[in-house]
């Protein structure tokens, strides 16, 4: 509804009413009045009107009615009955929500009870009420009292809890809701020791920016610095971003090239010039990676060499070319434009087209033409990916409803690179060879190490003396250097006790963020009474701020803090480190719980003494 209508149901007088309704015991009335409700209380004035009319308490009274009738349902989700509550409860939340945002009515949406229930629908069966739920609270936790009220009534667990949810939005609210709680000096040490630590640190890589900044800004509240939000903390969009800058846009402007695609004019005789989309087809030509074409488009590949040896009549047949007839470093196409090659080819290399990605709400029937040229192309060359992707943009422009993918359609199998690389880690089309310490050898390709590694990248790019030697020196051993091609080439590896010190040494030296983040979460789960100093020991040298907090954290609940300050005194360890356990001790509230432990041990103690001196006199 806009808020031109809002006005006009202002205006005429019909919110007490409505308000009076909210107090029916039947649930159809209370379901329509709770949808009004909410749809209503996003405009300010009709907020500000609910709130002076009292109409606070009778959307506590439903929100309290439905969680009983539900529990006498027994959350039975299929039933229609449980719906219509799951729809009282979702609009319900909501409509407490919108009342929270902004200043001026926390604190009375708290002393009307709303907080109890809310905490309670967070648990809903159903993932609508969950996120209406969640964002109440959000908005409820930006008051110092409500975040003691919230705390008080049991609210960090079931809100902690939310973090694992599969639904973004949930997960967001759940998380700035926490982290709302946590600017909170005095509640910091129980929101610590509620186990919140782990789940902001796994909503740190979720897919969702938004869910970062809100779990980074948690942390940050928490103490825990050094984290910042990554857009391409998915490993799929890390390839994404990284590939895109080897396509070429234009002439000439990518590196490493071994292949060119030519549009073969004389091939094309038999086409008009108006069916070419328009664009210049006459004498262009595309840098393209060999490597790439084969792993992402084989038949395209076929296709181009067969073009090129002027051979028409083989032209989409399936036989694998014999790679060995022909060493041309050309390939010729007798389809589209170069606009439509570029389009196509940024697909292959990065699993989008950027144009159509940056300007998705844009999209319109102009588009028409590129994606049929582009559908012909994936239709031909039997790249269903594409097919599948031009579909997609097809339905936003139908619907203007843009749905999340889960992932770059090209590269829904990124493993696929591992088909470069034989058992023996040696490499087919390779150009660069690297040897490691102990005299291993891998032949892989630029662009790929190129594209995942930076210091590669400076590397080769430098024109350092290096760069032009046929061998590349490491200054790591090879079973340490394989999995980090492993990583370069899939965007996985596995990582081992014996080698996971040094990978992340080398994923940090080598500004490798994606890899440093997987060695970060598995030294993580390595963490035990043994391992818990020498780990923490590592993040000295290394900016790896998630791992250093999961460590400080383990010694703290762990050990007593007689022994972590014992541990931590030791003349290894670096002063830094010491400050930073120093500082969670006092700030998590764990000197405050050795104070009290100590009591404890003296008043038993002195409790022991009194029971012995009463044996003596007897």
């Amino acid at each position: 509804m806009s808020n031109e209508l809002k006005d006009r149901v202002y205006q005429a007088g019909v919110i007490i009413p409505i308000l009076d309704l909210a107090n029916s015991t039947n649930e159809f009335v209370q379901r329509q009045t709770a949808r009004t409700i909410f749809t209503l209380s996003a405009h300010q004035r009709i907020k500000d009107m609910i709130v002076a009319e009292g109409g606070l308490l009778p959307l506590v009274h439903m929100a309290q009615s439905s969680l009983t009738r539900m529990s006498k349902k027994n959350g039975r989700k299929s039933s229609k009955g449980t719906k219509d509550v799951f729809e009282i409860q979702r609009d319900v939340a909501g409509a407490i929500a919108n009342i929270s945002i902004g200043r001026g009515n926390k604190e009375k949406v708290a002393e009307s009870g709303a907080i109890m229930p809310l905490i309670a629908l967070t648990s809903s069966a159903s993932s609508n009420v969950q996120r209406q739920a969640a964002r109440a609270l959000f908005a409820l936790a930006g008051s110092e009292k409500n975040q003691r009220e919230i705390v008080f009534c049991k609210g960090l667990l079931p809100l902690l809890n939310l973090l694992s949810s599969s639904k973004v939005e949930v997960r967001k609210h759940a998380a700035g809701a926490v982290a709302n709680i946590a600017t909170n000096k005095d509640i910091k040490s129980e929101i610590i020791q509620c186990g919140a630590l782990e789940p902001l640190l796994d909503a740190t890589k979720s897919s969702d920016k938004h869910v970062q900044k809100q779990a980074v800004r948690g942390l940050r509240n928490l103490g825990v610095k050094d984290i910042n939000v990554d857009v391409n903390s998915c490993e799929y969009r890390r390839f994404a971003s990284e590939m895109k800058f080897y396509v070429d846009l234009d002439d000439n402007d990518a590196n490493f090239c071994d292949l060119k695609i030519i549009y073969d004019n004389d091939m094309n005789n038999n086409k008009n010039d108006d069916e070419n989309d328009g664009d210049n087809n006459l004498d262009f030509e595309i840098n393209v990676h060999e490597i790439i074409l084969r792993l992402r488009a084989p038949k395209m590949f076929r296709v181009l060499k067969y073009n090129n040896r002027n051979d028409k009549n083989r032209v989409g047949r399936s036989s694998k070319y014999n790679d060995g007839d022909d060493n041309d470093s050309t390939l010729t196409t007798t389809y589209g434009s170069r606009m439509i090659w570029v389009h196509l080819l940024q697909f292959l290399y990065c699993g989008v087209i950027e144009k159509f990605e940056n300007n998705i709400r844009q999209l319109g029937d102009e588009c028409a033409t590129t994606f049929d040229s582009l559908e012909e192309l994936g239709t031909l060359f039997n790249i269903d990916s594409l097919v599948n992707y031009i579909k997609y943009l097809r339905e936003i422009i139908f619907t203007r409803k843009i749905r999340h993918l889960p992932q770059p359609f090209a590269l829904s199998n990124p493993c696929s690179f591992l088909n470069a690389l034989d058992k023996n880690n040696e490499s087919n089309f390779d150009d660069v060879t690297f040897q490691t310490e102990d005299g291993k050898l891998f032949r892989l390709h630029k662009i790929i190490v190129c594209a995942r590694c930076p210091y590669f990248r400076a590397l080769f790019l430098s024109g350092m003396r290096e760069s032009r030697q046929s061998t590349v020196d490491i200054p790591w051993e090879g079973a340490v250097f394989e999995r980090i091609v492993e990583y370069m080439y899939s965007g996985t590896t596995d990582i081992s006790p014996d080698v996971a010190c040094d990978l992340l040494m080398a994923s940090n030296e080598w500004d490798m963020q994606g890899l440093q983040s997987l060695v970060e979460d598995e030294l993580g789960r390595m963490i035990d009474e043994d391992s818990v100093m020498m780990i923490l020991s590592a993040t000295s040298t290394v900016k790896a701020p998630r791992l250093k907090a999961r460590c400080i954290y383990y010694l703290l609940t762990n050990f007593t803090v007689l022994d972590v300050t014992k541990a931590i005194n030791d003349p290894s360890i670096d002063k830094s480190l010491r400050y930073d356990v120093v500082d969670k001790i006092n700030s998590w509230g764990f000197a405050e719980k050795a104070d009290n432990d100590v009591s404890n041990s003296n008043e038993e103690e002195e409790n022991v003494e009194e029971e012995k001196g009463f044996d003596t006199k007897k």
